[in-house]
Formats: C-alpha cells, sequence, structure tokens
C-alpha cells in the first residue's frame, strides 16, 4: 500500500511538472512570436508622413510613385541633398554602411577576424586616404552638395538608432555620423569595381616568368609588345614552369550602350540606351530617383552613399555610361634596400613612406598594419604567393580630383555639345559616355582620362628603379 501511495504521488507530481512545461512552451513561443513580430516591424523604410530635419532652410516634398521610386522637389541644391541623403539612409542604411567600412578597411570592427584580410588590402591600398585627397579637390559646391547630403543622412541616423535595418541589428553594428569623405570612398569603390587591374599584370607577370616572353606574347594578345630587358629573368626566377599549372586569369566586366540621332528614329527624337554589367546584389547597386530644384533637375539612379544622379536624364540631355576598359592601374617592380626602408631611382635611394594604424577586430586583439607608398603610390610588399617580387601601384584613381562636379553639371548641359567638356573634368573610372539631346543630336566621347606612359603599353610590370619607365601624367 506505501508504494502505490508513493507511486500515486510521483505521477500527480508529474502530471503538474508536465502542465507547467507546457505553460512554459506556451509562453516561451508567445514571447517569441511578440519578439519576431516587433522585429519584423523595425528598421522599415518610412513612405509617409512628416519629418522634421533641423537642417533643411525650407521644406522639401517627396512622393513615391507606385514603384516606390521618390519624386524629390527642393528649394535649392544643397535642400535636395539632404533629402537624397535622408531617403538613402531610410532605405540602404545598411548597405551604405557596410560599403564604406569596406573602402575604410574597418569591417573586422564588426565582422570579426573573418574580415581581416579585406581591411589589410583597403588599408595597404590607401583608399580612405585618395577619399580625403579627392574631398580636397573638390570644388566650393561639390563640398557643399556631400556635407548636406551628409547631414541628411546624419539626420535619418539620429532618430532610427532604437530603430536600425535587421542586417546592423545583427551585426550589432552602430553607425557613427556620415562624413563627405565616406561617400567619396565608395566613388572610389566603383573606379575599383571598373579600372583596377593590378590581378591581370601579376597573371601576365607569370605567364613571363613560365612559358616565356613569345609565348606570353601570344597569351597577352599583343604580338609585338614591348617587354623591359629585365623582367624575363625576374618572372623566371620568381615563376618557374613548376608554378604553370597555378596560372589562372581574372574575369572581367563588360557592357554595352548605344544612342540613336533624331534622323534615324521614327519620333525624330534621340534615344539613348544602355546596360552597364554590374555585379548583381541584395540590395541593388542603384537607387532611382526623380530629383528637383531651381539650379539641378535630373531623372535616374543614383548609388546610395552618393547624393548625385549617375545615370539619367536632365532637362535637356539624357546619358548613360558603360566601361571604357582603359588600362589605368599599372605595377612597377621595386628594388629595395637592405634595411626595407627605401627604393632604387636612377642609382639613387629614395625614402619610402610608412605609417602605422590598428585595425580593431570583434572579438579579437587589435591588429597592426602599416600604410606604405613610394613617389609612384602604394607600396605592396612581397607576398607569401611572390617572396621575392614588392611592387608600387599606379592608379588613376589616386590623382587627386573632383568626381562630383561633372555629375552635377550633366543634367545642366544645354545640348550634347556641352556634354565633352563637362565629361573632360572627370578622371576615374573611365567610361564610354553616349547621349542625346531634345534636338535628336547625339554624342559619343569619354568620361574620364587614360594615361601617359614611359615605356610600354602597360600590359606587364615595368622595373620602378628607371624614372623613364614611371608614367608621364594623365592623357589630355
Amino acid at each position: 500500500m506505501v508504494g502505490t501511495a508513493r507511486a500515486a504521488a510521483v505521477s500527480v507530481m508529474l502530471r503538474r511538472v508536465g502542465r507547467w512545461l507546457v505553460v512554459l512552451l506556451v509562453l516561451a513561443l508567445i514571447v517569441a512570436a511578440c519578439a519576431f513580430l516587433w522585429w519584423r516591424g523595425k528598421g522599415k523604410p518610412q513612405r509617409v508622413g512628416r519629418v522634421v530635419m533641423a537642417s533643411l532652410a525650407t521644406g522639401v516634398t517627396v512622393r513615391f510613385d507606385d514603384a516606390a521610386v521618390p519624386h524629390v522637389t527642393a528649394a535649392s541644391l544643397v535642400d535636395l541633398s539632404r533629402a537624397m541623403g535622408w531617403l538613402h539612409a531610410n532605405e540602404r542604411m545598411g548597405q551604405m554602411e557596410l560599403q564604406r567600412r569596406y573602402a575604410a578597411g574597418r569591417l573586422s570592427e564588426i565582422v570579426g577576424a573573418a574580415a581581416l584580410g579585406a581591411d589589410r588590402r583597403m588599408r595597404e591600398l590607401g583608399i580612405a586616404r585618395a577619399a580625403k585627397a579627392q574631398l580636397r579637390a573638390c570644388s566650393q559646391r561639390s563640398r557643399e552638395v556631400l556635407e548636406a547630403y551628409s547631414q541628411g543622412i546624419n539626420a535619418w541616423l539620429d532618430t532610427h538608432r532604437g530603430d536600425l535595418p535587421p542586417d546592423l541589428v545583427l551585426l550589432r553594428a552602430e553607425p557613427e555620423p556620415w562624413k563627405p569623405e565616406d561617400s567619396l570612398g565608395i566613388e572610389l569603390l566603383m573606379a575599383q569595381m571598373l579600372s583596377y587591374s593590378e590581378d591581370r599584370e601579376r597573371v601576365r607577370m607569370q605567364w613571363l616568368g613560365a612559358l616565356g616572353p613569345e609565348r606570353a606574347r601570344e597569351l597577352i594578345g599583343v604580338a609585338g609588345l614591348e617587354i623591359a630587358a629585365e623582367l624575363p629573368q625576374i618572372a623566371r626566377d620568381a615563376f618557374d614552369a613548376a608554378r604553370q599549372a597555378e596560372l589562372e586569369a581574372s574575369g572581367q566586366n563588360g557592357s554595352n550602350n548605344w544612342a540613336v540621332a533624331g534622323s534615324r528614329s521614327a519620333s525624330a527624337g534621340a534615344l539613348v540606351a544602355n546596360d552597364p554589367h554590374l555585379g548583381l546584389g541584395l540590395p541593388s547597386v542603384w537607387y532611382q530617383a526623380q530629383l528637383r530644384s531651381p539650379e539641378y533637375e535630373a531623372t535616374g539612379f543614383t548609388l546610395p552613399g552618393l547624393p548625385m544622379v549617375v545615370i539619367g536624364q536632365g532637362r535637356h540631355v539624357a546619358w548613360s555610361f558603360t566601361n571604357a576598359e582603359l588600362d589605368v592601374c599599372d605595377l612597377f617592380l621595386e628594388r629595395m634596400s637592405e634595411d626595407g626602408q627605401s627604393v632604387e631611382r636612377d642609382g639613387e635611394w629614395l625614402a619610402i613612406t610608412s605609417e602605422r594604424e590598428e585595425i580593431r577586430v570583434r572579438d579579437g586583439a587589435p591588429v597592426e598594419v602599416f600604410y606604405r607608398a613610394t613617389d609612384i603610390g602604394p607600396l605592396l610588399l612581397a607576398s607569401a604567393r611572390e617572396p621575392r617580387l614588392p611592387f608600387s601601384l599606379a592608379w588613376t584613381a589616386f590623382v587627386p580630383f573632383d568626381p562630383v562636379e561633372p555629375f552635377l553639371a550633366l543634367p545642366g548641359a544645354r545640348s550634347v555639345s556641352d556634354v565633352p567638356a563637362i565629361a573632360g573634368r572627370f578622371v576615374s573610372p573611365p567610361q564610354n559616355l553616349v547621349g542625346g539631346d531634345g534636338t535628336g543630336q547625339i554624342v559619343s566621347t569619354l568620361l574620364g582620362r587614360g594615361v601617359q606612359r614611359g615605356f610600354g603599353t602597360g600590359h606587364l610590370p615595368l622595373p620602378a628603379w628607371k624614372r623613364s619607365n614611371h608614367w608621364q601624367g594623365l592623357a589630355p
């Protein structure tokens, strides 16, 4: 009898525990469901209502059409830029935050050690430094637009610290205030995507070492290609035939565009079209918008992180771009001193620039890196893959210029005859520009600049210790 009573008591206890477990499970599910519903409602873009932005001089009107494309009207270009900054942050803050961190070599701060390779590379290239140099080269109008755009982004951030997009919440990222140089860093990422060819020269150097000059010329596709006298032996020492199986070439971007004059179209108007073959992404590279102020009116595609329409049309002219595939990025092989502090130039030694930087790493110790540069550009030191080949990098993206002003001027062009002069102010990345105007006229020109080389065609690295090999400037 005693055993039976004890068994009954245990059974009752188990039933009670079971009921409590069921209750707790139900409560946990309710809490999880509420948290999920709350989380789903966080970070969504605002497309209705009224927003107060202290930096605005006057009111700005934003109307979203059925395709969620904003039509923005402002009383001035700077207010238009403030509104565009707010809208980009409202729709694409996660994308913009990751891009500016990538450009600055700061992804490891939120991603951890997995991003160290990318961060080291960006610090080595000095992309953030180049962005600051570009800002110093900008016109007053461009700086005002970039500053106003930053104010718009920061106005959004100030009111959304507890309502960030899900990607930033999951990364536990708290965006810092946006700065004009952050925008220019994103412009440099586009230049890197469209005009950076370092890997091609490294691969061709491997061809030269493993296969010899004649077969390398065949692979490169230039029968009479000039090769610096010292280069074949240097390449053989670094890349012998045993490593031939490792050789591989990187892919290239491609794109196409065209324009039809009014004399050849049924409507008697010019037709402009293009397909910039940029990589697919989620979200898209582009953000469509219509922007209007007394001094600026454009409809087309913007890049989140930059305030102006990049591809589109103004009051009188439409324009588009595709990649020109100009080679504006060259490697120069360095001969370094024994202490690694100098490089040779025509028998003399020139000190290199070396500045210490620190990469902060989430859940890890900070990592020390150095930005090194010569009179040519960033110094890319030996790697495990190429232990004997330090290079200096020349690239037109490192030339300080104003990348904003041409895109502020294009919408104001009154005919295609104005376009070549506007395009000539831009440097990098070089693009094929086609355009058409309201009279049916069309234009095809180069946006960006090529280079004048001291020797060769840029297909292969050159010895940097001969100044006659260096670039002589930008092409006219």
